[in-house]
């Protein structure tokens, strides 16, 4: 009788043990997707990021954008960051960091980087992250832009769904 009690045992702290809660936020009862595994600790994935790339056709010089969008309003500091992969350089004197001091419901922030030689000739990139100071709301996001779009992981990505919805 003890190794039935044993197993059962066994099979009960393994159901627990396979089980996951997910969080309910202040803001509505829908799941919050958390990131755990970023160098600031647990952060929510709240902001919408999209890039604009603008390439000059008669120089080397570009323009990216970084447009972010929070879903609430957000009255702490928000920290960004740049990070240029090797053969960039920065057109002008720059910094590659800076703050937002709030962020508006559904207002457009942008972030804007003028960059030399980042063109379509070698596979360049760049990446930004966003991070919310709230200590009791974290929230985080980051994205990467390659100066060959076709070679990005979207772009395959986008082709794939394609071929799939013929």
């Amino acid at each position: 009788m003890s190794s039935v009690n044993n197993l059962i045992l066994l099979i009960f702290m393994l159901a627990v043990s396979c089980t996951q809660k997910k969080d309910i936020t202040v803001r509505g009862m829908s799941y919050s997707p958390k990131s755990n595994y970023s160098y600031m600790g647990t952060a929510e994935r709240m902001l919408d990021l999209k890039f604009s790339i603008l390439k000059s056709a008669f120089s080397s010089e570009s323009v990216i954008t970084a447009i972010v969008v929070a879903p609430f309003n957000y009255n702490y500091p928000v920290l960004y960051k740049w990070k240029l992969g090797q053969g960039i350089e920065l057109s002008d004197h720059q910094i590659l960091n800076g703050e937002l001091k709030s962020l508006e419901k559904n207002l457009p922030q942008k972030i804007v980087l003028n960059l030399k030689d980042f063109s379509d000739q070698k596979n360049l990139f760049i990446r930004f992250e966003i991070v919310g100071t709230d200590p009791k709301n974290r929230i985080f996001t980051d994205g990467i832009v390659t100066s060959v779009q076709k070679k990005s992981f979207e772009s395959i990505v986008q082709e794939v769904e394609k071929i799939n919805a013929k």
